[in-house]
């Protein structure tokens, strides 16, 4: 019993203020989509906010959200939910992670037209409910959902921003762009996908296409640990909040 108590009391501890209190919300399919299934996404709210910052998990993009969801395990996500703690930073920023009904696996589903609309239905949905602009974050495979998107959607529903956080070799640019872009990657990144090396050629080659300013962060610090493509310091591991102030930086620096 007291083992019980005491693992419960160390999760209870390592549960951030900042991954609480959200909500779960349900964005229906667009009504000319191929794909009738709605879209779960955790909904973390802000008083005044700038922007809504929309996040694409990595991996096979799900998040595994239920009704009474209030919190999310994924490292990403509560890097990103951080921004939605105003003790955090000075950006005030709704932060939603978007839950896939479909595995998005292999990864050429992140560039399907039914996956692509479903973002961007998830986009739209948001921009209504709060009339401010929208960001997207991908992190890992989640980059390919978000450079795809800013190829093939951007021009019809566009996005006012766009974070590549440990962004993978396969992404593939626009031709031009016109949005604050920013490349955020652990300098140490151990993950053969995802190695620092091709962020730093991605963030050169974006420069060249983007009217809008475009950063390359570097998180230092943290540790190995476990899958080095599923954890550690691909996924900032020890330095969430170090990738979250960078993150809060480049936004406050560049948001319209």
């Amino acid at each position: 019993m007291k083992k019980a108590l005491l693992a419960i009391t160390v999760l209870f501890l390592q549960l951030p203020p900042y991954a609480s209190g959200a909500e779960v919300v349900v964005v229906p399919a667009p009504a000319d989509s191929a794909d009738p299934a709605s879209t779960p996404t955790l909904v973390f709210e802000v008083a005044e906010p700038q922007i809504t910052l929309i996040v694409m998990p990595g991996g096979e993009g799900r998040l595994g959200l239920k009704d009474s969801s209030t919190f999310s395990r994924n490292p990403t996500t509560q890097m990103a939910a951080r921004l939605a703690d105003s003790g955090f930073s000075n950006v005030r920023a709704n932060v939603v992670a978007m839950d896939t009904p479909r595995e998005l696996f292999p990864l050429s589903l992140r560039a399907e037209p039914a996956h692509l609309s479903r973002m961007a239905g998830v986009v739209e949905y948001f921009r209504r409910k709060y009339a401010r602009p929208v960001w997207l974050l991908g992190h890992s495979a989640g980059t390919l959902s978000v450079s795809e998107y800013l190829r093939k959607m951007q021009a019809d529903v566009p996005v006012a921003g766009a974070v590549l956080s440990g962004s993978m070799y396969l992404i593939k640019l626009p031709d031009a762009l016109d949005i604050p872009l920013l490349f955020l990657h652990h300098e140490s990144d151990e993950c053969r996908s995802t190695p620092a090396g091709y962020a730093r050629e991605h963030y050169e080659e974006a420069k060249r296409i983007n009217r809008a300013p475009t950063e390359l962060l570097l998180v230092t610090g943290g540790e190995s640990k476990g899958d080095p493509c599923r954890d550690g310091r691909h996924m900032y591991y020890g330095v969430n909040e170090e990738a979250a102030k960078l993150l809060a930086g480049f936004i406050g620096r560049t948001v319209r």
